[in-house]
């Protein structure tokens, strides 16, 4: 194999429906020095098959089957893999457009920046639209321009839609969570924005994500009563604020808010919060709740907020109502 400037890392777990046209996507990209690092999670429904059929229709494939150990895992095995110059991340039911990788790769390179990003769209499987021939792209050396643009622009802490340097991960030992259970993909840019001193933009939505009612997201939203493993969705914007809080004091206090907002969201969807849980939230809705009276969307969380500052059980009552107290 020739050498690479893109290592392209897919993990798939139980992907066999789709995977064969995610990987038809990225083989018609118009971008051909890359690699694909196609890492098998312990897949039992024929994906772990299906990912040995296409490394043998496409020599650039690299396979690594493994036990389920989750994306995180999934993503640190391809990243320590990788010998690409870039590292960039599709995920196993989406698609993307031909030309993403030419111009996430072109736009990084012409600007010398530590990091490509380009927009996205949400969208159903029947959707799905070419994307526009015309891209504009904005450049940045200004770190609170860069996160302002991930956090409150629209791109979004997703890895998916971005390349990484794969030297800058190496260096500073930026890798995926394993802990975390969620928002493993805000955690991971939040760390590697730290070192980011440049990156370039791109508006043209060139990552199609497609919409997946049994995801961790779509299923915190859509219903009413949730398990454990969305404990940590708050606790990443935590961490988001802290690693922020020297960069830029408003982008602080809007993941403060963020938090604050996921805290009271979580707590109110747990079947079963324990006490020590309760304590947090209560703890950090108190002590931050004033920074919701900032946004528009936040005045119906402070004034959560403030009942959950006076009383959980009086809160639980209003806001939990059918599901209990929790304890």
């Amino acid at each position: 194999m020739a050498e690479v400037t893109l290592s392209i890392i897919i993990p798939a777990y139980n992907a066999s429906q789709y995977l064969d046209e995610c990987i038809c996507s990225v083989m018609s990209s118009t971008y051909k020095e890359f690699e694909v690092l196609l890492v098998d999670d312990g897949s039992t429904d024929g994906t772990s098959d299906l990912c040995d059929q296409l490394a043998d229709r496409y020599p650039v494939i690299k396979v690594f089957h493994t036990e389920n150990r989750g994306l995180s895992s999934a993503r640190n095995l391809g990243m320590k893999n990788a010998s690409g110059k870039y590292i960039g991340f599709v995920d196993a039911d989406d698609y993307v457009s031909a030309n993403m990788f030419e111009v996430l790769v072109n736009a990084i390179d012409e600007t010398d920046a530590d990091m490509a990003v380009c927009g996205f769209q949400r969208c159903q499987r029947s959707e799905l639209r070419s994307a526009p021939s015309k891209t504009n792209v904005v450049f940045t050396k200004q770190r609170a321009d860069i996160v302002q643009k991930i956090l409150c622009d629209g791109y979004g802490c997703y890895v998916w839609n971005k390349l990484y340097r794969k030297s800058i991960l190496d260096q500073k030992n930026v890798v995926f969570r394993i802990d975390c259970g969620i928002a493993e993909d805000l955690y991971f840019t939040i760390e590697y924005l730290q070192y980011c001193a440049k990156a370039t933009f791109i508006e043209a939505k060139l990552y199609h994500y497609v919409m997946n009612e049994t995801s961790l997201m779509n299923s915190f939203r859509n219903n009413r009563i949730v398990g454990d493993k969305y404990w940590g969705l708050p606790r990443a914007w935590r961490y988001t604020a802290n690693v922020i809080k020297d960069i830029s004091e408003d982008l602080e206090v809007y993941a403060q808010s963020r938090a604050t907002m996921f805290y009271q969201t979580v707590l109110r969807k747990l079947e079963k919060p324990d006490s020590e849980y309760i304590e947090e939230a209560a703890a950090y809705v108190k002590q931050n709740k004033s920074v919701l009276r900032r946004y528009r969307w936040g005045w119906k969380y402070y004034l959560s907020a403030v009942v959950l500052s006076i009383s959980y059980p009086l809160w639980a009552t209003i806001f939990r109502r059918g599901i209990g107290k929790g304890y």
